[in-house]
């Protein structure tokens, strides 16, 4: 069902009904009616906001699964509706493990980034979604079909060392959360940077992106992961990376429901 919520005019789901999605009714917005509703089914993940008054106004009552009967205090009085999505999830982003910074492309680079490649076409299904600009090396916790293991791919040669560093900087969804305090901060290979960010993941989901700061030329990207708001819950570790640049970095996030 793509809606949401359906009130109805009698008790026990029965008499005219109105299908509702996420947002605000108003009274001209009632087809059953004003002061008419009795009863209501919720979609899990769901709340329902009952209002006596127009304009969301007056005493209110809140339901959050499907109830044959509003209950005497409410019932027929109903003018104004308001339909919310429950807590969307959040995301942790714990952690970014630099693998290889961006400083030209060896040898033992060239492998690694050819089974990236190899592997990437099954990035698409990990984690029960559909995510994009990463590869899955890690999971707990995931709900993805096949077990715990669903869709994580195994590299060789992430523990080896690489010379140079980055200057990194980290954004989510365009905007700069990482560092706090200056413009970035230097990164090498095998390094770990906790970064303490947390946000609810939009309905259209979210997307973080790895930057190298240069204070001559553009900045440069090392690498992005976009997820859905229907990723499973639990902690996963994607491999991030941009063959231009010949940077290869961990990102280690949490999703709490």
């Amino acid at each position: 069902m793509s809606f949401k919520v359906v009130i109805y005019r009698d008790a026990n789901y029965s008499g005219l009904s109105q299908e509702l999605d996420e947002g605000s009714y108003d009274v001209s917005n009632l087809t059953i009616g004003n002061d008419q509703l009795s009863s209501l089914k919720i979609t899990n993940g769901f709340k329902v906001i009952l209002y006596e008054n127009p304009g969301f106004s007056g005493r209110s009552k809140s339901f959050t699964s499907d109830t044959p009967f509003v209950g005497s205090d409410f019932n027929d009085i109903t003018s104004s509706i308001r339909v919310d999505r429950l807590t969307k999830k959040t995301l942790n982003l714990v952690s970014v493990k630099c693998i290889k910074p961006s400083s030209g492309i060896d040898d033992f680079a060239r492998g690694i980034f050819g089974t990236i490649g190899g592997l990437a076409g099954g990035a698409a299904a990990v984690a029960g979604a559909t995510v994009t600009g990463g590869l899955l090396i890690a999971a707990t916790g995931v709900a993805a079909v096949g077990g715990a293991g669903a869709g994580v791919q195994v590299i060789e040669g992430l523990d080896h060392f690489f010379a140079g560093a980055d200057d990194l900087y980290i954004k989510v969804d365009s905007k700069k959360i990482w560092p706090n305090s200056g413009k970035y901060k230097e990164i090498n290979s095998q390094q770990t940077k906790e970064t303490g960010y947390s946000y609810q993941i939009p309905e259209n989901g979210t997307t973080i992106e790895l930057w190298d700061y240069d204070s001559i030329s553009s900045d440069d990207k090392l690498g992005y992961l976009t997820i859905p708001e229907s990723h499973n819950a639990g902690y996963f570790t994607y491999l991030v990376s941009n063959n231009d640049e010949g940077s290869v970095y961990e990102i280690n996030i949490q999703i709490v429901s």
